[in-house]
């Protein structure tokens, strides 16, 4: 048996796989540099989310008939633990509720489904008086919209808002349709709906708000060495488990 990158150099031992991959790139990206420790704690139970500004459970005025709602994370075999773990750099921002409909307890259900009931869409308890958001600063804009930095002032949190421009020859039914979407989409390693108001324009998506903004952005602008490799391990995995949610209910992220 032997050991390689590339077929050209085969070597009997591990060890001297790494030892040669230390000295020359040969076919990675650049030669081995470190070793990843070993995690010393996959086996401690997984601690509250603390890079999410949305809490686990509701208060049972915004549900009523109901005492809270718990958001189970994606991943629960004791197999997959790393899965689970918080990004430990990011701060928690606020302590919004997230609106609630009974009708979303049952996460099994396919997503695509709500499409067929965008065009009789009703009033539900996402709803939120559109009074309740003070606009601040504009974070970024496309076609169709602008995203502004504001405050829910009901619980003196900030928050994202994508707003729909009024004068786009865009179906409001697309953006609707968005809503009815992010709604059911129920994972820690995605931005979480907070709100809508939808009952007169200008259109209003209410999110979580990200306070490092942008991944990308943020990994050009982390010195060398700041961020651990198993800082980063842990980044990629909720990302992937972000992305096997969405697949799993048959949406892809593009």
């Amino acid at each position: 048996m032997h050991f390689y990158i590339t077929e050209a150099h085969r070597f009997p031992t591990v060890v001297q796989l790494i030892e040669h991959h230390s000295r020359s790139a040969d076919g990675l990206v650049c030669p081995l540099l470190y070793s990843v420790p070993k995690p010393q704690f996959l086996n401690q139970p997984m601690q509250q989310s603390c890079y999410s500004s949305v809490p686990q459970t509701l208060p049972s005025s915004r549900i009523p008939g109901q005492n809270q709602f718990e958001v189970n994370p994606i991943v629960h075999q004791s197999n997959a633990e790393i899965s689970n773990f918080p990004l430990t750099h990011i701060n928690p921002v606020s302590h919004v509720p997230r609106p609630f409909h009974p009708s979303h307890i049952n996460n099994s259900e396919r997503l695509s489904a709500c499409s067929d009931s965008i065009g009789s869409m009703e009033f539900d308890g996402w709803e939120i008086d559109r009074s309740e958001i003070i606009m601040r600063q504009k974070l970024g804009c496309g076609q169709y919209g602008d995203v502004y930095e504001a405050i829910w002032k009901r619980f003196n949190s900030v928050v994202a808002v994508k707003t729909l421009k009024q004068d786009v020859n865009l179906n409001v039914n697309d953006f609707l349709k968005e809503a009815a979407i992010m709604k059911k989409l129920r994972n820690r390693n995605l931005v979480q709906l907070l709100g809508v108001c939808t009952r007169e324009p200008p259109l209003y998506l209410i999110t979580e708000y990200m306070p490092n903004g942008n991944l990308l952005n943020y990994l050009r602008t982390r010195s060398p060495g700041e961020l651990t490799p198993l800082t980063l391990l842990y980044m990629a995995v909720q990302i992937a488990s972000g992305m096997a949610y969405l697949e799993a209910n048959n949406f892809i992220h593009r």
